[in-house]
């Protein structure tokens, strides 16, 4: 399996292809900056994520719990990378644990505006979904903490999401089925789309 390694900068996100069966590089960094590192498998899947601290040039292990945090990172880099580059991730991770179903939106407001997270650091709830109107077949998720699922004829099934975004691949049809849940509002958007041609 190949990845796409994303990492943050003052000058904006880098990337980097790491070929099938490469599972370690090197990239250089500024010292005085942490960096938010997410892989990519397949350059599109759920990332894996870890944290360089500023002053120390540690080897990363990347890991899926920090992968969600990290891409988060990545992503308030391109809005604001002096505040990024100044956090003390490592902190910041052991604050936020797993970050399934944190408020991503207000974690990422209160760091870029340089306000210590406390509110932002709340849970949402988890979403009740029943699902139907889909595809026969076994839709397999790319998420460990959802389940998989068989699905036959005209049959719902019951599930309960997270906040934010989750996909399903069901192979013998070559789909992919993504529900977003927002755990404010509790609404859920489906949306049934085509493999990409891995």
């Amino acid at each position: 399996m190949w990845y796409t390694l994303v990492y943050t900068t003052k000058n904006g996100n880098k990337k980097m292809h790491l070929s099938s069966g490469i599972r370690r590089t090197t990239i250089v960094i500024d010292r005085l900056d942490s960096v938010a590192l997410c892989a990519y498998p397949l350059g599109a899947i759920t990332p894996l994520g870890g944290f360089v601290q500023a002053g120390r040039g540690d080897r990363v292990v990347l890991t899926r719990k920090d992968g969600p945090l990290a891409k988060l990172l990545i992503e308030g880099n391109l809005l604001n990378a002096d505040a990024i580059a100044s956090l003390d991730m490592n902190l910041l991770s052991a604050l936020v644990g797993d970050a399934v179903n944190l408020d991503a939106s207000a974690l990422l407001v209160d760091l870029l505006s340089g306000v210590t997270p406390m509110k932002s650091l709340r849970r949402l709830e988890r979403v009740w979904h029943t699902l139907s109107g889909i595809p026969d077949g076994y839709w397999v998720c790319e998420n460990p903490s959802q389940r998989s699922f068989w699905i036959h004829f005209a049959e719902e099934v019951p599930l309960l999401l997270d906040h934010g975004s989750t996909r399903w691949l069901n192979k013998e049809r070559s789909l992919i089925l993504t529900l977003a849940s927002d755990g404010r509002t509790k609404m859920v958007f489906s949306a049934l789309s085509d493999a990409p041609r891995w």
